[in-house]
């Protein structure tokens, strides 16, 4: 089949006699003229046929027969030596001055001593009846030897300049350029629809030079002249450089080369590249050529190793011993070694962006060099002349960032983003406690690594979005500038010109995607597959995402800017708010408890000062830069991007420790962290004040508090049947009066639920006891719950709560309205008392005797204008959220004067009171209900009851 496949795709191509005038044009280029290969052709029996022996830095003296240094001799391979193996690495690791041409013939070799293997071991087992048959390479049918080595020279001649970073220029954005006057996306499209594989583009490049005209002549009357049948030769050799297996039965053979945990083209680059950066790995590759094999394998042994769902009744596969386990495990990590330190280097990385942003303005200027916007035409030029050609162009946007490669006068680290620096700004382990950990695990992944997996990787920014993302970066510096400018702080800009601010470029986390390819390995008589052995390759995967880095690059001047803007706009960037399931442990520590629906907000915000020191900046210029910006009003609006609270301060410690018994629902925890978060959420100018407001003003009801508050009510009453109100802090109230008083007045009977006081006979009055009635908002609900009050008929904010005791039956329901009932409460408001008193009289109590407070809710409470104008807009936004579940400016009038309303504290008490166990809602509602306020997340200080529900993760 992929013989077919590729004499199509041959035919098409020779048949296109535009295409073939390119190809040609850029095989004179090079020296593969027509009269090169008519002379070699000519002289062909002139020649002497006897091999030849190289001298190389990493295998020594490696040998070729006639044939192929007649490859090696060719122009197609000689021009490999002008293309450096790893493109800018050098301006990293000055050694690294190796080409493709020595990488090609180290493959070459490697192909051989794979080949000597196999004919070794074949010889080796061919008097054992076992049950797996090793086979010598001369005794597979439809493949040769020959074939394998010219594959292995071939198989790199398509790369261009600078091999890598130019291909992936062009493959990332195809409608810029052409490939032979082609439009360059219809090649690639064409190629991989037609042999239904995806082919990098520096492979079929490739296979369109050696699928030649040109190239066939030479390579059937002079490489493999005098071989009967040569004419599918060429075919097989393009198949094997693309991966593609010359006939079905030929499954493993491809793997020799490339695509393999283990293959040729891995052995040597891991090691050549080592040796010329100065990387010290070890790789025993001897243990893998003295024990690899090909292996004639059944149909049973291939549907038992579950490599193909219809394979042949017999295909010829590459194994390694399983002795050789070790070295596959020495060759992945010394791979993920030189791809963290050499390939994914930030100076090369670099460079790289800035040859794309050359090459991309040259593709899209009025005056462009069109021989920069042809594959063919660049693949003919060395890497020399290409950067010398974007350096000297007339237009600046092309020059400038060859020019800065030329002269090595490379932006700078102004911001760093990756996985391994993010954090929570919700530190949602501190306050839930009982959270499961591998459920927060999961929804912190989701909250850091989306933004980067969407939006931040190279595969994206690399399509043209990282133009998007720096002119949003861009403005948002010149917002900054605006900002220091009119304050008068203008000692704090660079010189230079404020339109343009400098250069400016992001480049993108990396990660090199592995070919999922599952080894075969031979242990005994066995063929089993290498993820039955380890899983080596899982923990690569795992520890190369994790060390994934990015950066944001500019002037050496503007670093400290471009880090605040890069923060406040990477931290907004494709924000999504998706709702999860987050799971609890189980009080008795099995398992998980039920899960509670949640919400995360996608957001990479890295935690501030491992920032500030990945980056590689000065702590004191960036503190003094963000002091101003604070003074300015610039953090006002997004109070995130600055540095947060830390929750080592002594006033910080000081609010943690009066709220330390707190233990709200799904035991929710206040720590030093916490608070810290809590307030890191305000303005730079607001902390302060709202850090001196808690400390003074904040009234914990705990167990002292609500009994002596609530005693002297108890004894005015008399005789009383005691219930409590609530389920949440009404019992724990409750619990505190019947610990202190339950014995000491006979009088006084404490009743576990409201049934048992209707039912007891008793005609005394029934009292409620709770901790709060600030608003009245849940003290009606109760009531008309208990009644069994339609909701839609209860007032509109009460229709909200959800934390009630269940409805009464109709006759339960007839004694409560014959009894004298009364609310006493630790804090309250009149104006909470009468709202509930009309409320209950209309809904039929008519002997309700009224709500009693023992000290008012807001009393005392000094509120700065600035901070209450603040915690009124976050409000108003969370009741939004909470009641509508839509922003604030959606919502029609009425609708946003309701939330106003009740903003500050339902009502607009403006309390500050918490009890141990929830929080009233009189109290300022930023503090106890979570949301989102302008798009981001508001973490509150203490959860009122079953409000864990609007908590957004980010």
């Amino acid at each position: 089949m992929s013989l077919r496949a590729l004499r199509k795709l041959k035919d098409s191509w020779q048949q296109n006699d535009a295409l073939q005038r390119q190809l040609n044009s850029a095989l004179d280029t090079v020296g593969f003229t027509e009269e090169y290969v008519a002379n070699a052709t000519s002289t062909e029996k002139k020649l002497p046929r006897k091999s030849k022996q190289i001298k190389d830095n990493q295998w020594g003296m490696i040998e070729f027969d006639w044939r192929s240094m007649r490859l090696v001799d060719c122009p197609l391979v000689q021009r490999l030596r002008y293309v450096k193996q790893l493109g800018f690495t050098y301006f990293t690791y000055p050694s690294a001055e190796h080409s493709r041409f020595s990488h090609t013939l180290g493959v070459g070799h490697v192909v051989l001593k794979f080949i000597e293997a196999i004919d070794k071991r074949a010889l080796e087992r061919s008097r054992e009846s076992a049950g797996i048959s090793f086979v010598s390479v001369k005794d597979i049918s439809d493949i040769d030897a020959d074939d394998l080595v010219h594959a292995a020279l071939l198989h790199d001649v398509g790369h261009l300049p600078f091999s890598h970073v130019t291909e992936k220029i062009l493959e990332s954005q195809p409608q810029l350029f052409t490939c032979g006057g082609l439009p360059l996306g219809d090649v690639i499209l064409g190629v991989n629809l037609n042999i239904s594989k995806n082919v990098k583009f520096a492979e079929i490049l490739s296979l369109m030079l050696i699928l030649s005209k040109r190239f066939e002549t030479f390579y059937l009357d002079f490489v493999r002249v005098g071989e009967s049948q040569a004419n599918d030769t060429i075919l097989r050799v393009a198949a094997l450089i693309i991966g593609l297996p010359p006939a079905p039965s030929l499954t493993g053979i491809p793997e020799l080369i490339s695509s393999a945990s283990v293959d040729a083209d891995k052995v040597d680059y891991v090691n050549r590249d080592a040796l010329n950066c100065g990387i010290p790995v070890g790789v025993d590759v001897a243990r893998i050529f003295l024990r690899s094999g090909i292996v004639r394998a059944t149909r049973d042994q291939i549907l038992e190793l579950g490599l193909k769902s219809a394979p042949e009744q017999q295909e010829y596969l590459f194994v390694v011993n399983s002795s050789g386990i070790d070295t596959i495990d020495e060759i992945l990590q010394a791979r993920t070694s030189l791809y963290q330190r050499v390939y994914f280097h930030a100076v090369t990385r670099t460079v790289e962006r800035l040859l794309s942003m050359s090459f991309e303005a040259n593709a899209t200027a009025t005056k462009k060099d069109s021989t920069l916007t042809d594959a063919l035409s660049i693949w003919a030029k060395p890497d020399t002349i290409v950067i010398d050609r974007l350096a000297k162009s007339e237009v600046e946007e092309v020059s400038r960032p060859a020019r800065k490669i030329l002269t090595r006068q490379f932006p700078k680290k102004a911001y760093s983003f990756s996985p391994a620096i993010a954090g929570l700004q919700v530190p949602i382990s501190e306050i839930l406690p009982s959270a499961d950990e591998a459920s927060v695990t999961g929804i912190t992944k989701q909250v850091n690594n989306t933004t980067i997996e969407a939006h931040l990787r190279d595969e994206h920014l690399w399509k043209g979005k990282s133009k998007e993302v720096e002119a949003q970066i861009r403005a948002e510096a010149v917002l900054i500038v605006d900002t220091l400018d009119s304050a008068g702080k203008r000692e704090l800009i660079p010189d230079g010109d404020r339109k343009l601010l400098g250069s400016l470029l992001i480049v993108g986390t990396a990660h090199e995607k592995q070919k999922r390819h599952n080894q075969i390995i031979c242990q005994n008589d066995r063929l089993l597959t290498l993820r039955e052995y380890t899983n080596a390759r899982e923990q690569q995967d795992a520890y190369e995402l994790l060390k994934e880095i990015g950066f944001v690059l500019c002037d050496e001047d503007w670093r400290t800017i471009y880090f605040l803007a890069s923060r406040a706009v990477l931290a907004r960037l494709g924000n999504q708010v998706i709702e999860a399931d987050l799971n609890f442990k189980r009080a008795d520590g099995q398992d998980t408890a039920k899960p509670e629906k949640v919400r995360y907000i996608t957001r990479f915000l890295p935690e501030y000062s491992l920032s500030v020191l990945r980056s590689g900046l000065s702590s004191g210029t960036v503190d003094r830069l963000a002091s101003a910006l604070a003074d300015c009003g610039y953090f006002d609006d997004k109070p995130w991007v600055c540095e947060p609270e830390s929750s080592n301060g002594s006033k910080i410690i000081l609010i943690a420790g009066k709220l330390q018994r707190f233990d709200g629902y799904h035991s929710w925890r206040v720590t030093p962290k916490s608070v810290a978060a809590f307030i890191s959420q305000f303005p730079p100018s607001l902390r302060d004040g709202m850090v001196d407001v808690l400390l003074s003003d904040l009234t914990v009801i705990d167990t002292q508090t609500a009994v002596s508050a609530l005693a002297p009510l108890m004894e005015e009453v008399g005789e009383a049947d005691v219930v409590a109100f609530s389920p949440s802090s009404g019992s724990q109230v409750y619990t505190w009066l019947k610990k202190e008083m339950g014995s000491g007045n006979p009088k006084i009977v404490f009743h576990v639920e409201l049934e048992a006081a209707l039912r007891s006979g008793r005609t005394c009055p029934i009292v409620f006891v709770d901790d709060n009635c600030s608003s009245g908002t849940q003290a009606r609900a109760q009531f008309l719950s208990y009644l069994d009050v339609p909701r839609d008929k209860w007032p509109e904010e009460s229709q909200q709560e959800d934390s009630l005791y269940r409805p009464l039956t109709a006759e339960l329901a007839q004694l409560l309205k014959g009894r004298e009932v009364r609310l006493l409460v630790c804090a309250g408001r009149d104006e909470a008392g009468n709202a509930v008193q009309s409320c209950v009289e209309a809904a039929g109590m008519s002997r309700f005797a009224g709500v009693r407070y023992a000290r008012s809710v807001d009393v005392g409470v000094n509120w700065s204008e600035p901070l209450r104008s603040f915690l009124t807009d976050v409000g108003s936004e969370l009741i939004a959220g909470q009641w509508y579940s839509k922003p604030l400016n959606e919502l029609a009038a009425s609708e946003q004067d309701l939330c106003r309303k009740h903003a500050f504290g339902y009502n607009n008490v403006g309390g500050l009171l918490t009890t141990l166990l929830s929080v009233p809602t009189g109290t300022v509602t930023p503090l106890w209900l979570p949301g989102l306020y302008k798009g981001q997340p508001w973490m509150p200080l203490v959860l009122r009851t079953n409000k864990l529900k609007h908590l957004v993760i980010g």
